[in-house]
Parts: structure tokens; sequence; C-alpha cells
């Protein structure tokens, strides 16, 4: 795969998680297709699609309360995580299990949010 130059946009909203800034990459597939991934900076929240029109679309999209829902719990649950790994009281092992919990409620998000915005 041949990857294109990152670009960002002034149509693309900031994520639809967190809030933070989004980048729109794009590369080339094995059939010479464009595909293009846009990406959240800071959760890694996720989008591909061979439409560029069409991904910005969906992105930009807010779908119902429920995401306002999902931001609310995931700023709590980062803050969690943060405090959880930045203190040094806490063992190698808790830090671990705190990390993949997380881990694994960024993958439920965004199997959500996949399924609201198609």
């Amino acid at each position: 795969m041949k990857l294109k130059e990152s670009k960002m946009s002034e149509e693309i909203k900031s994520c639809p998680l967190c809030g933070a800034l989004s980048n729109l990459d794009s590369c080339l597939d094995e059939a010479n297709n464009t595909e293009y991934f846009l990406r959240c900076a800071y959760c890694n929240l996720q989008l591909t699609s061979y439409s560029k029109d069409k991904i910005i679309e969906r992105w930009n999209r807010r779908v119902c309360k429920d995401v306002q829902q999902l931001k609310n719990i995931f700023k709590k649950l980062q803050k969690d995580v943060d405090y959880f790994t930045q203190n040094n009281g806490s063992t190698l092992a808790f830090k671990d299990m705190i990390k993949n919990k997380f881990d694994g409620f960024l993958m439920t998000v965004q199997n959500y949010i996949d399924e609201a915005i198609n």
C-alpha cells in the first residue's frame, strides 16, 4: 500500500466521541483504489471508506443523545484511566488491567458508533 499525504479539511468536524481534532488520510489499496481513513488524533476512533465525501458526511453526522451519553462515559473513563495509570503506587498488573478494560470499552464504543452512523 502506498500512503498518501495526510490532509485536514475545514469541513471535517471534531471527533464525535471525544471532541478532539481529526485527521483525514488516504492510501492506495492493491487495486490502486483510494481508501480514506478519518481518525481522531486523541481517542483513535476511526472510519474508513472509498468515498471522501461519504466518510466526511458519516464523521460529521451526530446521531443521537446516546452518543452524548457515551461521550460522557468516555470522558469519565479517560480521567479514571489517566489517574490510575499515572499513580506511582499502582502495580504494573493493575495498570495493565485498567488499560485492557479501557481498550475493550473503546472497541465497544467504536462498534456502536459504526453501527449508528452507517
